[in-house]
């Protein structure tokens, strides 16, 4: 349970990180271009602040499917845990009252 609960919180953050270096990234080479164009430097932080603003848009219409299914997926996880956390437990993932009680009963026999 707590491996797939890890692995929809990396993919959330791992979206995250890409929106996030792609946008450094325009900042970069617009920020490069304004320079050799010769726009003025009081100019540039305005239009960069602009673009951004619009990738970020941008990357929430395209992703937002796809993260609202893995908080979804995330919500639903972490519900089922808060009500059972033994649901999703292995036979190897007992808990040690029950271990001990097995070891003894077997000794008995």
């Amino acid at each position: 349970m707590k491996n797939a609960i890890n692995i929809i919180v990396s993919a959330i953050w791992a979206i995250f990180r890409l929106v996030m270096d792609l946008i450094t990234y325009i900042d970069a080479i617009l920020g490069n271009f304004m320079k050799s164009v010769g726009i003025p430097a009081s100019v540039q932080p305005i239009l960069l602040i602009i673009v951004a603003i619009l990738l970020i848009v941008l990357a929430v219409r395209l992703l937002s499917r796809v993260v609202a299914v893995l908080i979804i997926v995330l919500l639903v996880l972490l519900l089922t845990n808060s009500i059972d956390p033994q649901f999703f437990a292995s036979h190897d993932q007992r808990p040690v009252a029950h271990l001990k009680q097995d070891s003894r009963a077997s000794v008995r026999q």
